[in-house]
């Protein structure tokens, strides 16, 4: 049996500022030099099945992601179902899921090949597109948010609101924000959500632009099943939805999105336990 090995994924698109593939090769030199069997793929694989028929014969028991936010979301969908820890090294603007930036890359190795660490669990939400028969179309694991919005130059669009089948409202908005309580400080607090403490067992439902003054964020137990009905003035409207910012899936009339918690969990390896106003302060300038 192949031994386990340590994977490192690295933004390919990663140039600009920051060479990322370069990185990755003198890390995976770094740790070979120490022992390690080492696994390099950059983020190119559309799909968790496309990924699992390529590395069908690595058993990974570690994950290195070099990027930015987006690249440690994308690692999250790819590695989540195999309960695969990643350390995320900042090689990107804000890094705001990241543990390490790059000047502390090598301490942090260190550390991590010693075992002086503990591993976070973030909750997943599973998000399944259903047509109006309510036949599955395609299911996706977020670790941030799931987003339905409309085409800037659609009208806005009606999406009939259920939580545990009780009907809440139909909101009159640009779209809809579904974020976890990770992703409570991405695009759902752009929005004006509310923010939630990663370990908080709950999701936000919240509004793109209502068509209502009353109409505002509601904060769900993890638990409970929402069920979101497309409805659209104009069949040739164009309607997405977005997972993550990364992938996509067109809707159509009378589709149903149904969100739940995902049996899915990201597993983020940190050094200190307690850092999220930490970072708040730091990258967000929580309190200025």
């Amino acid at each position: 049996m192949t031994a386990p090995a340590i994977g490192i994924v690295y933004n390919l698109y990663k140039t600009y500022k920051i060479d990322t593939h370069h990185i990755a090769q003198e890390v995976a030199q770094w740790l070979t030099d120490r022992g390690e069997n080492v696994y390099m793929f950059s983020s190119h694989y559309e799909s968790n099945e496309e990924f699992e028929k390529d590395t069908g014969d690595i058993r990974l028991k570690m994950a290195l992601v070099f990027g930015g936010d987006g690249t440690v979301l994308y690692a999250a969908r790819m590695l989540a179902p195999h309960g695969i820890p990643l350390l995320c090294i900042n090689a990107g603007s804000l890094g705001f899921i990241s543990e390490t930036a790059l000047e502390d890359l090598y301490p942090s190795l260190e550390k991590l090949l010693a075992g002086e660490y503990v591993i976070q669990e973030r909750t997943m939400l599973k998000i399944e597109v259903l047509d109006e028969n309510y036949q599955s179309r395609l299911v996706f694991h977020a670790l941030n948010d799931a987003a339905i919005m409309r085409h800037p130059l659609s009208y806005i669009i009606d999406l009939a609101t259920y939580v545990d089948g009780e009907y809440i409202t139909t909101y009159r908005a640009d779209g809809l924000i579904i974020a976890s309580a990770t992703g409570s400080t991405a695009y759902s607090m752009s929005s004006g959500g509310p923010l939630l403490m990663p370990d908080v067992s709950a999701y936000i439902i919240n509004p793109i632009c209502p068509h209502a003054l009353f109409n505002r964020a509601i904060v769900l137990p993890e638990w409970k099943e929402t069920m979101v009905k497309v409805l659209l003035r104009e069949t040739s409207q164009d309607v997405m939805i977005t997972i993550d910012g990364q992938a996509h899936q067109q809707l159509y009339h009378r589709d149903i999105v149904k969100i739940s918690r995902s049996f899915y969990k990201t597993r983020l390896v940190k050094f200190q336990k307690n850092d999220f106003f930490h970072i708040m302060r730091q990258k967000l300038f929580f309190g200025r």
